[in-house]
């Protein structure tokens, strides 16, 4: 009887391992898919806005020192008198992290460059992805020195409730996890 429970036991063992890994295996495979960040401040001191993982494919906290680090965030671009007149992307932390690969009037015409850019167009990094616009398409090189590209779908300033004003993009993107200058 004890021999049947320590084999059913270590059976179930084997399968929660299993089940783990494979789950672990399905959060590290996403590589591409469709996002949006926005410039909203949160919390009460100190405060954090949402923005963006490559690695994890997902939003994460910023700043959030115990999780993952963000790779993008969105900014406002204001006027002298405080208006919002665009946004940009930044990469907190970073230098040189963003190449305006191209730029399209139509988003049929951006898609089409975007879902045939298959390998990275050795170009000049900046700083910050500004101004951003719709139908860009931006080259990405992480911290980590591994390539994403971003496709910018919509870029809104919206008015909230109290009157302020806040940035926020819709994108494509697609993160190269390897290092290597070929997307898939």
């Amino acid at each position: 009887m004890k021999t049947k429970n320590l084999l059913f036991i270590g059976l179930l063992l084997i399968l929660i391992i299993i089940s783990c890994s494979k789950k672990e295996e399905n959060i590290a495979k996403k590589t591409s898919g469709e996002a949006t960040i926005n410039s909203i401040l949160y919390g009460y001191g100190p405060y954090y806005t949402i923005g963006f993982s490559f690695s994890e494919g997902s939003l994460v906290k910023y700043p959030d020192v115990t999780e993952v680090e963000a790779d993008i965030t969105i900014l406002p671009i204001e006027s002298l008198d405080g208006t919002v007149t665009g946004a940009y992307l930044e990469s907190p932390g970073i230098k040189e992290s963003f190449s305006l690969t191209a730029e399209y009037s139509s988003s049929e015409s951006a898609l089409n460059f975007y879902n045939n850019y298959k390998q990275i167009i050795d170009s000049v990094f900046y700083e910050l992805a500004m101004p951003l616009e719709e139908n860009q398409i931006w080259t990405f090189l992480t911290r980590y020195n591994k390539y994403a590209k971003l496709m910018i779908l919509r870029v809104s300033i919206i008015r909230d409730q109290n009157n302020s004003s806040y940035v926020e993009t819709t994108f494509k993107w697609q993160y190269q996890p390897d290092g290597s200058k070929l997307f898939d």
